[in-house]
This record gives C-alpha cells, structure tokens and sequence, in this order.
C-alpha cells in the first residue's frame, strides 16, 4: 500500500513539473510601451499598450500595480482580459486588460526608433581644431561626432531618433531641425552650443536614411575658404554663402577717391575763373 502510494505521488509530481511552463506560458500577457492617454474616446482604463505581437491596442488597468510607474517604458505586462470589452463592445474602445504584475523588458521598442546616418565630404584640408558633427533637436539638442578613421575624407556617424510621439498617433514624427555643423561651438544660446551650419536639411521625417553633404576648404586664390555646403536663408530660399572677400588697398575704393578729389579740385577752379 505504502509503495503505490509512493508510486502515486511520484506520477503526480512529474505532472506538475510537466505542466507548469505550460501553465506560465499560457498566462495571458502583452509586450509593448506604456502610455498614459491624457484624452480618450472611451471612458475606461487609466494606461493603454499596443501589443508587440498582434499589434492590437488594449486599454490598461489595474490596482495591483502603479502603472504611472512604467510610462514610457518597454514592459511585458501581465493579466488578463476583461470580459464584456471586447471589440469595441464599450465605447467603441479598445479591450480593457486587467494588470496583474509588469516585467520590464529594456530597450526601445521593434521599429519605435530611426537611424539618421550623416555622410559628409570633405575637400581639402579642414581648419586646426575643426569638427563635424550631426545635430538634431528632439527634446533637446543632440549632436553626434562625425569621424574620417579611413582618412578617405568622408565624415560619418549615425544617431538614432524616435519614430512616434510618446502617446500619440503611430504616424512617424517630423524633426526639425536636422543638420551637419562645424564645431567648435561659435556662441551659446538659450538652447545650447551653436555651431556654424555646414547644411540644413530642413524638417525631416524620422524613419531610417541617410544625409549627405560635402564641404570645401579649398583657398579660392586669396587664401580664403570657401564652404560650398554653408547657406543662409534668404527670402524663404537657400542661397550659397560664397567667399568672403575683404576690400583690398589700391583697389576700387581708392581709385574712387581719387576721381572724387579731381572733380572736387575741378569745381573750385571753375569757380574762381567765373570770379
């Protein structure tokens, strides 16, 4: 008796441990991003989630966790779904899922996130202390370095941007401005650094691609760089900013004062003739 009993309990036991991971596998869970809605169509739920894997947006709610706590973040939350909220039943909203507990899972979200890669040649030979950069403002301003390990005078570096707004529609975002700079930094603003523009490329939207620009430091015969890429905004329309010239002596000027002096001297003659 005592040994079928063993027998029992030893079946038994190699059940539950055959049929735990099934039973945690199954316990209903979403992947995605928390957000907080600040304005909704329906009326329930405090948070809300878009599932990684169907890609079905649910409302959240829950009294056993602080789903404030998560916002913003990457989690695998888990629960299970209310009954009655489905298909847009209420409201026309989204399914209520009831959050029983929240694991993070770190890391931006498949596809939450872009890659503005930033190429930049170089002709010639830049000035002493001179750097490259890729510069963004999202939140902030964000600048990534430019470097040439190949010495092939092609600048490169990537940065990576957000695709959507933090709770807003799943359409991708515009950032602006977008640009490659020379640093050092020329001045501080009430935004940060400012650096001189070696090209603007405007409002772009953010989903992978590449910039490109080029950049000359070639002297245009008086020693003077001319940076083919700079411009400035002019009527609405990007115009090159073109060599710097400064007035040279025994040139236009001079000559013009000259001619002014005879006419002057001229006039006077005339005059005292006329006396």
């Amino acid at each position: 008796m005592a040994r079928r009993l063993m027998i029992l309990l030893g079946v038994l036991a190699v059940m539950l441990a055959t049929s735990a991971p099934a039973l945690a596998e199954s316990e209903p869970m979403l992947t995605g991003v928390i957000e907080k809605p600040e304005l909704t169509t329906y009326q329930y739920g405090t948070h809300s989630i878009t599932d990684e894997v169907g890609g079905e947006s649910y409302a959240l709610n829950s009294e056993d966790v602080d789903l404030d706590a998560y916002v913003g973040q990457r989690v695998t939350v888990f629960g299970a779904s209310v009954p009655g909220y489905e298909d847009g039943q209420v409201e026309g909203g989204p399914p209520l899922f009831y959050v029983t507990r929240v694991a993070p899972m770190g890391g931006p979200a498949p596809g939450s996130s872009a890659t503005f890669t930033y190429e930049l040649a170089v002709e010639c030979e830049p000035p002493v202390g001179a750097e490259f950069l890729g510069f963004t403002a999202t939140e902030s301003l964000v600048t990534t370095p430019l470097t040439d390990p190949d010495g092939d005078g092609v600048y490169t570096g990537s940065q990576t941007v957000p695709r959507f707004a933090p709770g807003g529609p799943s359409e991708p975002i515009t950032i602006s401005p977008v640009r490659i700079v020379q640093g050092p930094p020329t001045a501080s603003g009430p935004l940060g650094p400012e650096y001189r523009i070696i090209e603007d490329f405007g409002a772009v939207v953010a989903e992978d691609r590449t910039l490109s620009a080029s950049v000359s430091f070639c002297g245009d015969g008086n020693g003077t760089p001319v940076v083919s890429g700079d411009t400035n905004d002019v009527g609405g329309k990007p115009v090159s900013a073109g060599p710097l010239r400064l007035p040279a002596t025994g040139g236009v000027l001079p000559l013009a004062g000259m001619i002014g002096a005879a006419l002057l001297a001229a006039a006077l003659i005339t005059r005292r003739i006329i006396r």
